[in-house]
């Protein structure tokens, strides 16, 4: 993987590369999404945090519902 970390987003990056159309989360009743999809949401919910002020290395929480 070279000098890079193996954090979650370089490893979606990874994917988003190499297969950006194939399935990379399914959630049970709820459909699926590709790599390109969730590197997408990801990246809004990024932007969202950051326009709230929140700056790389601040903790923040996820709640999932049903």
């Amino acid at each position: 993987m070279g000098d890079r970390p193996t954090i979650v987003p370089h490893l979606l990056r990874r994917q988003v590369e190499r297969n950006p159309d194939h399935t990379a989360v399914i959630v049970d009743g709820h459909g699926e999404m590709t790599f390109a999809q969730w590197d997408l949401r990801a990246n809004r919910v990024a932007h969202a945090l950051v326009a709230h002020e929140l700056n790389p290395g601040d903790g923040v929480g996820l709640l999932y519902g049903n």
